[in-house]
């Protein structure tokens, strides 16, 4: 069988389901900082920026949007539609040349990928070995505030697109050097999403996906091999799978803090408006500040200080798994 092998870029964004979509909104903006780049209400979602992307973050009301999802027949929905979880990781390929040739071999190896184009890009879709999803997209449009126009907007409106048929672009309409915006007013000032940690039913069939279908590199690999770093082609870090025995769920995304801003600060800050913070740890490599949203999902907001530990001399304990 043939490795599909995407090799994106980085995680652009990750896709949450919600329990209150407003609640939810409100918090990633005012306590977060970031700004409400779209809406769409008539898929109960919500995205979210700070000039570093269309969305870093992207959130979706679960009773909404399973109805949504429904009418519009997407075929294989995902299992965790029940509770507020993980929606989607977005993975962002360098072009649309390099999407199209990644179809192609996974047509050959026996998969079919959900292929959307939508808004500012178009996708393919497929799923993991614990049911998430995840989204290989290529930007179509390179001023992305023409779609994400900060209120009110059709996103998913899904023209016709066979990635068989013409000739892709090899054009990268990505932002390599995009303004970050910082929101004095609250709390958290975040830079982009940096990857997000996995808690997953079995390690080797995992790692087989994000080597041989995500086409990621492992960069690190603890000693009981019960935790897998991986990187891609523009990040040497991506994602971490876990084996703990455990449900399969994200335990946590991370976002990279503002150049100006320190987790000191900003662990301070939050404690001024008494607002609750799971955990702060100052390591050797980074210094991170760990919250969860009005859902319970688990945020890291960090600063890198120095190298990665040598992962061959960790083994997977709890202290160790918000260390990583």
């Amino acid at each position: 069988m043939e490795a599909i092998r995407y090799r994106p870029r980085r995680l652009g964004h990750v896709n949450f389901f919600v329990n209150d979509l407003w609640q939810t909104m409100d918090f990633y903006k005012s306590v977060l900082g970031f700004d409400e780049s779209a809406r769409e209400t008539s898929s109960g979602s919500g995205f979210l920026s700070n000039g570093n992307t269309h969305h870093d973050v992207g959130v979706g009301a679960i009773d909404r949007f399973r109805t949504y999802l429904e009418s519009r027949n997407v075929p294989r929905l995902p299992n965790h539609m029940d509770t507020a979880g993980l929606y989607h990781f977005g993975w962002e390929m360098d072009n649309e040349s390099e999407l199209v040739d990644a179809y192609k071999r996974a047509l050959a190896s026996g998969e079919n990928p959900r292929v959307t184009d939508a808004a500012t890009g178009r996708s393919n879709y497929v799923m993991d070995p614990d049911g998430f999803s995840h989204q290989f997209y290529v930007d179509t449009e390179t001023d992305w505030r023409k779609v994400y126009i900060g209120g009110e907007t059709l996103l998913h409106f899904n023209p016709p697109w066979d990635p068989l048929y013409g000739e892709p672009s090899q054009a990268r309409r990505y932002v390599e050097h995009p303004l970050i915006t910082r929101n004095q007013f609250a709390p958290v000032h975040q830079q982009r999403v940096t990857h997000g940690t996995m808690v997953v039913a079995d390690i080797f069939q995992s790692e087989k996906f994000y080597t041989q279908v995500c086409g990621f590199d492992v960069v690190g690999r603890t000693a009981d091999g019960k935790a897998v770093r991986f990187g891609s082609t523009a990040s040497d870090h991506v994602i971490t799978i876990l084996c703990t025995g455990e449900a399969p769920r994200i335990h946590h995304a991370s976002f990279l803090l503002h150049a100006d801003d320190t987790v000191a600060v900003t662990a301070a800050a939050l404690e001024r408006l008494r607002i609750p913070v799971e955990r702060v740890l100052y390591l050797d490599h980074k210094h991170a500040i760990f919250l969860r949203d009005p859902n319970g999902l688990l945020l890291e907001f960090y600063s890198l200080t120095g190298e990665h530990p040598d992962w061959t001399q960790l083994e997977i304990r709890d202290e160790t798994i918000w260390q990583l």
